[in-house]
């Protein structure tokens, strides 16, 4: 919205998102920035070429092997989509298990985390359930380690290269080293430990006066508490509206109605709210229908 035409203003807007990503509107939401702002430019940064991937595999296992065959080196290059990162965890896992069976980047990284000390394991858990950068505090408090321990716990995990800090201090951040191992240690936490998780970043996250209402709401939604994550929807459409951004508001005032049942007064309150966002949002049609 802030560079929209026809008076936007001077600035640099910097995003990213992974060429493999998962999320369904990656691609719709790059189509419609296009279309909204002036100057946007696509800079695709690609992966290793595939001479110099089996290069880098094949100098990361002659340090530590005996001539390295060919067939390894194409194999793990190939597993790890040229990504420096992932092809040092693989030949690392392909060590471990002296060459017996050529390892998939997901089991790489999995075994890599069960190795940890359980503290660690479960704070790296946390972190990677929560989904975004968190302040140190909020993981602390979540998962309940005091400051010297939680200290000691989030060097380990940052000296692996799992997680990332902006600081050391607990008002700085902390978040997963990469999307992709986000992505492996959430796929194997059970749907209960997922929601446990959500549900102490919630409460966390409710002491802390930075916290926002699109975080909450996301993270009571995903603990199955479905009254509280109601709630917040309605703060998270009141601050958009605040802040201009009717499309969003809309979409949290519907979210709000779909998980708690209205009626009376309160259907009426809601449903003219809804209207009034749609229409704010030039959604003309949609408005008229919640308004009915």
């Amino acid at each position: 919205e802030l560079l929209r035409q026809p008076l936007p203003p001077p600035m640099l807007l910097l995003a990213t998102v992974r060429a493999a990503s998962t999320a369904p509107d990656a691609r719709t939401e790059a189509t419609r920035l296009r279309c909204l702002a002036a100057g946007v430019q696509q800079l695709h940064v690609a992966k290793l070429p595939d001479a110099d991937a089996r290069e880098l595999v094949w100098q990361l296992l002659a340090s530590v092997a005996t001539e390295p065959s060919p067939a390894e080196a194409a194999a793990l290059a190939a597993e790890a989509a040229g990504h420096p990162l992932f092809i040092d965890e693989l030949v690392r896992q392909h060590l471990l298990q002296n060459g017996a069976a050529m390892p998939r980047l997901d089991d790489a990284l999995w075994a890599r985390v069960r190795r940890l000390p359980q503290p660690a394991q479960q704070l790296l858990e946390l972190v990677a359930v929560a989904g975004v950068p968190i302040p140190l505090r909020v993981a602390a408090q979540a998962a309940v380690i005091d400051g010297e321990r939680f200290d000691s716990l989030a060097a380990l995990l940052r000296t692996a290269h799992l997680v990332r800090t902006t600081g050391v201090h607990m008002q700085d951040a902390i978040e997963p080293y990469h999307d992709r191992l986000r992505e492996s240690v959430v796929a194997h936490l059970s749907a209960e430990a997922r929601a446990q998780w959500h549900g102490r970043l919630a409460v966390a996250l409710e002491r802390d006066e930075a916290a926002s209402p699109e975080e909450l709401l996301r993270h009571w939604l995903e603990s199955g508490n479905r009254e509280r994550a109601a709630d917040y929807a309605l703060r998270a459409a009141a601050q958009a509206e605040s802040k201009l951004a009717f499309e969003r508001a809309a979409q949290c005032y519907e979210q709000a109605l779909s998980l708690r049942p209205v009626e009376g007064a309160e259907s009426t309150r809601l449903y003219t709210k809804l209207g009034e966002a749609l229409a704010h949002a030039s959604r003309e049609p949609a408005s008229a229908e919640a308004f009915l």
